[in-house]
């Protein structure tokens, strides 16, 4: 029960999504804590919230002690409006309200607390002046959230072979068929990693052509690795884009676009015969490959590859 039985404490998740520490994009290194507000409130009840950040190992305080020397955070609060869902209101935690900032491979446990509307003005930036103003209000707040679990992540950068993110349109060869790439992080320390993965493919008047479904990678060999073939016989000449969107074990999400046109790149004719051996008694079939002079020997590489009723015998 609240201390002010008429405001009830934020209503916050276990833990959420990782957020970016060291992205050139300084409002990306932003940590946002969401939380609904009691079905008995409502926010004109709320002046302000109370914020505290602890370390999960120490339990010790990790506010900047030159400004928050009590150890609390006062913060307005904020309403997403891109978020239709009771948990649309957040407040925001900058790295330079903590000591030394953000680190990675580091959980922080933060909790929330309401002050009520009839609460003293209090000026949210003069953090250091509201030692007294907590005494004198204590019975305008609401009790404190359960714990909330937070993780900053070094900045990811995905990369897909024959793929620039940054580029208008990427000419794509017909004779590639596999789409291979990796997630890397900023900082080699980083501990997160690739979780899952989701590929559609769309032509150039946005019709969804494929849809990959969600992929997982592996977590134990190729980690942070992916690797996948398009389900549908790509045209050469014609304009296609496809969405790669990734997940990490920590929640932190991200979209990318990438658009590419279909050409078809000359390759040398194999200088060799081949012939196919049928054994029926082992219920295959073999490829003999002769050299065109009719030497058995054949010096060279060769790739081969084979369809299948997954693609439709279409790639």
């Amino acid at each position: 029960m609240a201390v002010n039985i008429n405001l009830f404490p934020p209503v916050l998740d276990v833990y959420m999504p990782a957020f970016l520490i060291n992205s050139s994009d300084i409002q990306k290194n932003i940590c946002r804590v969401y939380f609904s507000i009691s079905a008995y409130n409502n926010l004109s009840e709320i002046k302000n919230i109370q914020v505290t950040v602890t370390n999960q190992n120490t339990n010790i305080s990790v506010l900047n002690r030159t400004n928050y020397p009590c150890e609390i955070m006062l913060s307005e609060v904020k309403t997403d409006l891109t978020r239709d869902s009771d948990d649309k209101y957040y407040v925001e935690i900058k790295s330079s309200d903590i000591e030394g900032g953000f680190q990675i491979n580091q959980y922080y446990k933060v909790q929330l607390r309401f002050t009520g509307a009839d609460a003293a003005n209090v000026d949210l930036t003069l953090p250091q002046a509201i030692d007294s103003w907590l005494t004198a209000n204590l019975s305008n707040f609401s009790e404190w959230s359960t714990v909330c679990l937070v993780r900053g992540i070094s900045t990811p950068t995905l990369s897909i072979l024959g793929f620039d993110s940054t580029a208008d349109t990427t000419l794509w060869s017909l004779n590639n068929v596999d789409l291979v790439g990796h997630l890397s992080f900023a900082d080699s320390a980083e501990t997160d990693t690739l979780k899952s993965y989701q590929i559609k493919l769309y032509n150039a008047n946005n019709e969804l052509l494929t849809d990959s479904g969600l992929l997982y990678t592996n977590n134990y060999t190729n980690i942070n690795e992916f690797s996948y073939v398009f389900e549908y016989n790509l045209n050469e000449g014609d304009s296609y884009y496809f969405t790669f969107e990734y997940e990490t074990a920590n929640m932190y999400k991200e979209s990318y676009r990438y658009d590419f046109i279909i050409i078809q790149e000359s390759a040398e004719m194999l200088d060799a015969e081949m012939t196919a051996i049928l054994d029926e008694i082992n219920g295959c079939i073999g490829i003999n490959i002769k050299d065109k002079m009719g030497v058995n020997t054949f010096v060279g590489n060769i790739t081969i590859r084979r369809t299948s009723s997954e693609s439709n015998f279409t790639i």
